[in-house]
């Protein structure tokens, strides 16, 4: 797929994603501490334990702080990181013979990352690879 796909691809997702977000803002707003006691009173009244586990992955990937708040800026430490992925896969596109800008097309258009622009994001995960090219330690 050529640049020029994946941004349309990217846009049309963004744009299906701003109206749904645009619709259920206010509906589904909840705050860290009440999504954790929901998910712990159905989990005793349902006996099912998927709502445990959501818990649970609430807490191991450290999505909230000491007093039971959404953590806004995520780490390495506490939670999933795609940099290492999106570098390696470059790195096997770029010896295929693509260029690095095509590649970072397709990783924000096939992972759909939230820019404010198509542009953006392709220059932020061209900065990760260059970055970890530069120092293989500071991968953002």
């Amino acid at each position: 797929m050529s640049y020029a796909q994946h941004k349309a691809n990217w846009e049309v997702f963004q744009a299906d994603t701003q109206k749904v977000i645009a619709k259920t803002r206010e509906a589904h707003h909840v705050t860290a501490r009440d999504l954790m006691k929901e998910l712990a009173l159905l989990a005793r009244v349902t006996g099912d334990n998927r709502f445990s586990a959501a818990l649970e992955a609430l807490q191991e990937n450290r999505l909230t702080d000491e007093n039971d708040g959404w953590i806004r800026k995520w780490t390495k430490e506490g939670s999933y990181d795609p940099a290492p992925i999106f570098v390696d896969f470059i790195e096997e596109e770029i010896a295929k013979g693509r260029s690095l800008r095509e590649v970072c097309a397709q990783i924000v258009a096939d992972c759909v990352l939230m820019h404010a622009t198509f542009e953006a994001g392709v220059a932020h995960v061209e900065r990760i690879w260059r970055r970890a090219k530069s120092d293989p330690l500071d991968i953002e």
